[in-house]
């Protein structure tokens, strides 16, 4: 064998062990959810993206029909609270 290709195969061996043993998994520290479920009525925040199905449009014509159009969290009115805007596909806006 090649001496450079046996130095080469050990390099690439060493190099994957080390990959293998650093990517270990931390275990949780909590089996908390990270999400909690509010009400509309709790939080204030009252919107729904309908979505009206036509000939024209559907998931069929437009893939992403479904995803919605976004959602963005920031201070808009300088508050230093987050602001909530919510963007709806073919009904008007609404930031909370």
């Amino acid at each position: 064998m090649n001496p450079f290709l046996k130095i080469f195969s050990h390099l690439v061996i060493v190099a994957s062990l080390g990959c293998l043993l650093s990517c270990q998994q931390d275990s949780p520290t909590t089996d908390l959810p990270l999400f909690e479920w509010i009400s509309p009525t709790q939080s204030g925040i009252i919107f729904k993206n309908n979505l009206k199905e036509s000939p024209t449009r559907n998931v069929l014509n437009y893939e992403y029909y479904y995803n919605g159009a976004g959602l963005a969290i920031g201070d808009v009115n300088g508050d230093e609270l987050p602001d909530i805007y919510m963007v709806s596909n073919f009904e008007p806006n609404h930031l909370d």
